[in-house]
């Protein structure tokens, strides 16, 4: 996975890569995917990148360790305000809150250890996964995503309330420890609630055997299984991964955890240097202003709430409202990107469909063609971006050339921080943040400060 500007800036040509982030943006986004949990990112550290559509957030190793497991989310832009900042306890485990009408909702990644891993890091897993979901409220609701390399199989007898009518394959030493954990904790695996096809319900090809199994969940309480109205693989979506994409569709509706203030429609302000469209807006605006009787009104508030509506409405209607600027590459080379992915895309699907080598060598032949086209439209773009940037320069304008800088970086990495309490321990209420907020600035103005003077 590949978010945002490589660090690296003296990658050649054969080493620049699709941005995956900007991929699975666009793929989710034609799925109308809210929310996604993101597996084996093999990045490091943690970080959060806004994408066009979803912002994404992710949780690895530290940075000077093998770049190995990982997590996160891919949340949509919508949701950005009806969300907790995530955390995660490990590599393996992250989550994030979830404010909806019905109450909070914990939404939980976890990339689970291999068949073959050692017990001791299998117990290690379920212990930090079983203390997460035991610190939810009684009355949150909880819904598990991820790869649990397991296979819980089909004995619905045996697991009443864990399993459905509906599971496939059978059971091996994982699908028992993550059934027994829903036992414990009254959980419900949904993919094996509804009928449906059987390609429909796996997600995963065995390399070697060629068969298809389910080791991706999507799990909630019990109680809370009304709620969901289905849950199926979709082999379609490409993101250049061997799992399949699994999609929950759920009746939930988002509540914000904070406003953002509204803010009236910006004005293409570079439009006014041509003259006849200033013309236009004096004139408009002295006729807006003469029907409007200011003088009538007495009340200064009044008076400027008006004066402020019409200069924008006029401003609006004659020089137009500021398009939005493509953000990097990517996103101003999609008439180009989007054939040669769709065709990767679907060579990805065949593979899937009927695994056999003509159809392997078309995928790898898509690959390749998808590389040398993300090569060209980025140098393209870089070209054509820096001629840009060393005009304004030679004509003085510094806010197009740092405008333009800016749009060369793409979208920048954030670090997702959290705020703690004086022992390290993460606070998570809204009532506590704004309490340690208040104790920390009465700290730090409490004290007198006093300047010496050098002299």
């Amino acid at each position: 996975m590949t978010p945002g500007m490589s660090p690296d800036t003296n990658l050649n040509d054969e080493d620049l890569e699709v941005r995956k982030t900007a991929v699975i943006d666009a793929e989710l986004q034609s799925r109308n995917v809210k929310i996604a949990a993101l597996q084996e990112t093999r990045l490091s550290g943690t970080g959060s990148i806004k994408e066009r559509n979803y912002t994404f957030y992710w949780f690895g190793r530290p940075q000077d360790q093998v770049r190995l497991f990982g997590t996160g989310f891919a949340v949509h832009n919508s949701l950005v305000t009806s969300i907790q900042t995530p955390q995660a306890l490990s590599e393996r485990v992250s989550y994030l809150r979830l404010g909806t009408v019905q109450g909070n909702i914990l939404v939980i990644s976890a990339y689970a250890p291999t068949l073959r891993a050692d017990s001791t890091v299998k117990d290690s897993f379920y212990e930090d996964l079983e203390e997460l979901i035991r610190s939810a409220g009684d009355k949150d609701r909880i819904v598990l995503l991820g790869d649990m390399n397991a296979r819980v199989g089909d004995d619905h007898e045996s697991w009443k309330g864990c399993l459905g009518r509906f599971g496939v394959g059978k059971m091996n030493e994982n699908g028992q420890r993550l059934l027994e954990l829903c036992s414990r904790q009254s959980l419900s695996i949904t993919n094996s609630l509804f009928p449906g096809k059987v390609h429909r319900k796996k997600s995963w090809c065995h390399p070697r055997s060629k068969q298809w199994h389910q080791l991706d969940f999507v799990i909630v309480r019990q109680r809370d299984r009304t709620e969901v109205c289905n849950t199926r693989s979709y082999h379609s979506a490409d993101c250049d991964t061997d799992h399949s994409l699994v999609l929950s569709t759920m009746k939930l509706q988002p509540k914000p955890y904070h406003r953002n203030k509204k803010c009236s429609m910006k004005i293409d302000v570079i439009r006014s240097r041509i003259p006849h469209l200033r013309n236009e807006y004096c004139d408009a605006l002295n006729q807006e202003l003469g029907d409007m009787n200011i003088c009538d009104n007495p009340n200064p508030e009044d008076i400027w709430n008006n004066l402020k509506k019409a200069i924008h409405s006029t401003g609006l209607n004659t020089f137009g409202k500021r398009k939005r600027k493509d953000p990097d590459w990517y996103a101003a080379s999609l008439e180009t990107m989007e054939p040669v992915v769709e065709k990767k895309r679907l060579a990805s699907l065949r593979m899937k469909s009927r695994p056999t080598r003509s159809a392997l060598d078309e995928l790898r032949a898509c690959r390749a063609e998808t590389q040398r086209t993300a090569r060209k439209c980025a140098k393209k773009y870089w070209e054509s971006l820096c001629e840009r940037i060393e005009h304004a320069r030679d004509r003085g304008d510094a806010k197009s050339m740092y405008s333009a800088i800016k749009e060369a970086t793409g979208p920048v990495s954030q670090s997702c921080s959290v705020l703690k309490q004086r022992d390290g321990s993460v606070i998570t209420d809204n009532t506590s943040k704004l309490n340690r907020w208040i104790e920390h600035y009465s700290e730090l103005y409490s004290g007198e400060s006093t300047a010496e003077s050098p002299y």
